[in-house]
């Protein structure tokens, strides 16, 4: 009898875990993601793509670089002087120089801003640096996909993060295109996150809430 009631329970187990796979199969399924908190126009299942999973807390956050290294960060905005070409292509770049230098209307030489191309800059506070990190960080694709996507092959930036160290020197940027949906940092060493469809149009609304509209005024 011991025997029979042994053989019955390994005969039911794959029966049993067949049942378990499909119910967990149609869980994922139906499983409903958070809504993006920036609602955006775009009907199209494809472009909802951004989800917020607070993966990183602030205090996570506040250690990555080079938030850790800045004492201060400028959001700032500027317009490309008429004398420089606009990159249309990464094999327009002189590779003895820095890219920005050369092609957009952001300068820094020797760890200092120049703010004559300026048009709008900003000193942000810590919890708007808190919510600026959260959107890069936080903000992922609902589901991982085999692809990546770069960006146009444009780059035309008109906005950027400035990172100032404690000497008052700027160390690093981040020079955003929100026409082109591309972000190029001078370190390479940082970027925007994680990209998801939705996130340029994120970080646009963010700079155009802290009152800029040089670069963020979509036609």
């Amino acid at each position: 009898m011991k025997n029979l009631l042994i053989i019955v329970i390994l005969a039911l187990l794959p029966i049993c875990f067949a049942a378990g796979q499909t119910k967990a199969k149609k869980a994922r399924k139906n499983y409903k993601y958070p809504t993006v908190r920036y609602s955006l126009p775009e009907s199209k299942k494809y472009y909802d793509d951004c989800r917020f999973t607070n993966k990183y807390s602030v205090a996570q956050r506040r250690k990555f670089y080079p938030y850790s290294k800045a004492t201060k960060i400028l959001a700032v905005s500027y317009e490309i002087p008429v004398n420089l070409p606009i990159v249309i292509d990464s094999t327009d770049i002189d590779t003895n120089a820095k890219y920005a230098d050369i092609h957009t209307g952001l300068f820094v030489k020797n760890g200092i801003l120049d703010h004559t191309t300026l048009r709008e800059e900003k000193v942000l506070t810590r919890s708007q640096i808190d919510s600026l990190t959260s959107i890069f960080y936080n903000y992922r694709t609902k589901v991982k996909h085999d692809y990546a996507f770069l960006g146009y092959s444009c780059f035309n930036p008109r906005n950027a993060l400035v990172f100032i160290d404690k000497k008052g020197k700027v160390f690093d940027y981040l020079e955003i295109c929100f026409e082109c949906k591309n972000g190029r940092s001078q370190s390479e060493k940082f970027g925007t996150g994680t990209y998801c469809t939705q996130k340029y149009e994120i970080l646009r609304r963010y700079f155009a809430g802290l009152g800029f509209k040089t670069g963020t005024i979509t036609k």
